[in-house]
């Protein structure tokens, strides 16, 4: 399923927000929701299928995203859905900035 067709539910702006706490600290915005996985991202339920609430939060503020990308937290926070925080890379983007940031 596309996040285009995922996304396109009333409301999920109003659900999404209903789920996250702006913090003062780093200017993150913390997902208060269910979280999934080994690290706690976010995760969010939309028409049955479970989402990484960073990826929604890209697509609801930021557009599309495209094929064989993955959204980067630059806060290194994984409960981080600030859109400012985001950005598109590719999976070694990533990891290499784990290595530089001593994440690994």
């Amino acid at each position: 399923m596309s996040y285009e067709l995922a996304c396109n539910e009333p409301l999920l702006y109003e659900r999404f927000m209903a789920k996250v706490r702006r913090t003062q600290e780093a200017g993150c915005w913390e997902w208060r929701g269910a979280t999934r996985g080994s690290k706690p991202y976010g995760a969010i339920k939309i028409k049955g299928k479970v989402f990484r609430a960073h990826r929604i939060s890209y697509y609801i503020f930021k557009g599309n995203i495209p094929q064989g990308k993955i959204i980067c937290h630059t806060c290194d926070n994984y409960k981080c859905v600030n859109p400012k925080h985001l950005l598109l890379g590719t999976a070694s983007e990533n990891l290499f900035q784990a290595y530089e940031r001593d994440r690994r």
